[in-house]
């Protein structure tokens, strides 16, 4: 069973940062306006749990006070979220990276929570 505290951030920012990086990871040619902006709407328009905007990067940095307990992998959390940043900033330029980046927050996720897991 999931810690409750990943499961919130599975749903607040994982889910929606990797949610149009999921839709466009074959895709192939020069990525549409759209596409970039629903790959920067993952990081830069998500909402907080009293429904303001927030940045990814803001919701991480208060959700990692809340975290339930300290493990190396919230380290490597907080790197997928920058190494993410990094990638969208630099669009249209570099969508296969982009992409790449933002998966890997899915895949640091589930080391994250897998690390609450071993020690319940």
């Amino acid at each position: 069973m999931m810690d409750p505290w990943a499961r919130r951030l599975r749903h607040d920012i994982v889910k929606r940062a990797v949610w149009a990086a999921r839709d466009l990871r074959s895709l192939e040619g020069a990525p549409s306006e759209g596409d970039v902006a629903a790959l920067r709407r993952g990081l830069y328009d998500l909402r907080d749990e009293e429904g303001a905007a927030v940045t990814a990067r803001s919701l991480w940095q208060r959700m990692r006070l809340e975290a339930p307990r300290n493990t190396p992998e919230l380290d490597r959390f907080s790197e997928a979220i920058e190494e993410a940043y990094a990638a969208v900033d630099s669009l249209p330029a570099g969508l296969a990276a982009a992409v790449s980046a933002l998966l890997r927050i899915e895949e640091r996720f589930e080391e994250l929570a897998r690390s609450l897991d071993q020690h319940t």
